[in-house]
């Protein structure tokens, strides 16, 4: 899968039940990764648009609404516990002119933005470069 063709997957999803959830997918190395406190971090493999496989077998769909929202379901049998998720894709709040698409960081970086954890510094300057105190917070 090319990073062009992952783009529409990419991003922090939240859970629909339990709110405080929140999944990763992120593109690293030509394959699209999952990550999440139940099940760590998997590797995805297509098997057909918008519904892939993870390394131990667990299947993820992919869905969008008349909307244009966005969601997945992920369920995993981990460690003899059942867990399944229902997430929606939260939006990206702002892009950066100081973070270009090919850093290494801009998923990062966005998903901070999204979570609301972090956002400009000014006007539209993320500055990843700059110092980071706990005054920011």
């Amino acid at each position: 899968m090319s990073e062009k063709e992952a783009q529409k997957y990419i991003g922090v999803y939240q859970n629909t039940r339990t709110f405080w959830i929140r999944t990763s997918i992120a593109y690293e190395n030509g394959s699209l990764m999952v990550e999440d406190a139940t099940s760590g971090k998997q590797k995805l493999r297509m098997i057909h648009p918008q519904l892939f496989v993870d390394e131990e077998g667990n299947k993820i769909a992919f869905k969008e609404d008349k909307n244009g929202n966005k969601y997945f379901y992920y369920a995993t049998l981990n460690n003899l516990a059942y867990a399944g998720a229902h997430s929606q894709k939260m939006d990206g709040k702002q892009t950066y002119s100081d973070v270009s698409d090919s850093s290494s960081y801009k998923t990062y970086i966005s998903n901070v933005s999204a979570l609301s954890i972090m956002g400009a510094k000014t006007g539209s300057q993320f500055d990843p470069t700059g110092t980071m105190t706990r005054r920011i917070y």
